[in-house]
């Protein structure tokens, strides 16, 4: 019994270590979906990854939607359906906030859930146990606001519009106000951020077709570039044990 102690409690700094591991400065690691099969190596780089070349998604779109009138009811906010904004994307309040729990359960009802499990998980797991990895997906209507990444790997996936994403170290979160969740890096002004010239960051442009995975701890936003259609995204989060600690505590 002791043993056994002992090496559930070694295996379990070993995955502290590696999950506290992280990259140094500002860098976009870029692959072609062709070249899928490196993508599990690129993963120890810890920076985040651009692939490309994807094809346009085959759900999630305004269209599919528009066509499943048993989602035209589900409630995004108070007073708002997801029928009110497919009849006219243009009414999307700028700053709409869709609760985590809808935005979880838009995610299995749209079926992002099982694709992400048949899809993307056999990339991660290799010769893992099937317990040692899980999947949470959401799906966002809009922009997203200034988020943490916690889980092992963060996919975000646009299937309608297109978004300007901005990544930051955590080490910028030192710059940050004390209430920069939820915010945008171009809201910002001295005035409520000092030392706001020292935040380095990258913007990437992500279409449909492309999907941006952002390793732990690096901050990121998505803002809506295109607001002529529906914005839509994906967002799926791999979490090994380490790593669900870590969310749920935060």
């Amino acid at each position: 019994m002791l043993e056994i102690a002992l090496f559930c409690a070694i295996f379990f700094l070993v995955l502290v270590f590696f999950y506290k591991q992280k990259a140094e400065g500002l860098n976009i690691l870029q692959i072609e979906s062709e070249k899928l099969s490196t993508f599990r190596e690129l993963l120890s780089e810890k920076y985040p990854i651009v692939i490309r070349g994807l094809g346009e998604p085959k759900f999630l779109t305004p269209e599919i939607l528009k066509s499943t009138p048993r989602l035209h009811g589900f409630q995004l906010g108070p007073n708002l359906y997801l029928g009110d904004i497919l009849k006219s994307p243009s009414s999307l309040p700028t700053k709409l906030h869709v609760p985590e729990e809808a935005r979880k359960r838009l995610a299995t009802e749209v079926g992002l859930h099982v694709w992400g499990e048949h899809t993307w998980l056999p990339h991660y797991s290799g010769e893992n146990p099937s317990w040692f990895l899980s999947l949470e997906t959401q799906v966002n209507v809009g922009s997203i606001g200034l988020t943490k990444a916690s889980a092992y790997s963060t996919l975000l996936y646009p299937t309608s519009g297109t978004f300007v994403c901005s990544l930051l170290v955590d080490t910028a979160e030192k710059f940050l106000p004390k209430t920069w969740q939820g915010r945008f890096l171009d809201e910002l002004t001295i005035s409520d951020t000092p030392l706001l010239k020292e935040i380095q960051f990258i913007d990437i442009i992500l279409r449909p077709g492309h999907v941006l995975h952002i390793p732990p701890h690096w901050l990121y936003s998505c803002k809506v570039k295109d607001a002529s259609t529906l914005p839509l995204c994906g967002i799926l989060e791999f979490h090994h044990p380490i790593s669900r600690l870590a969310s749920s505590l935060a």
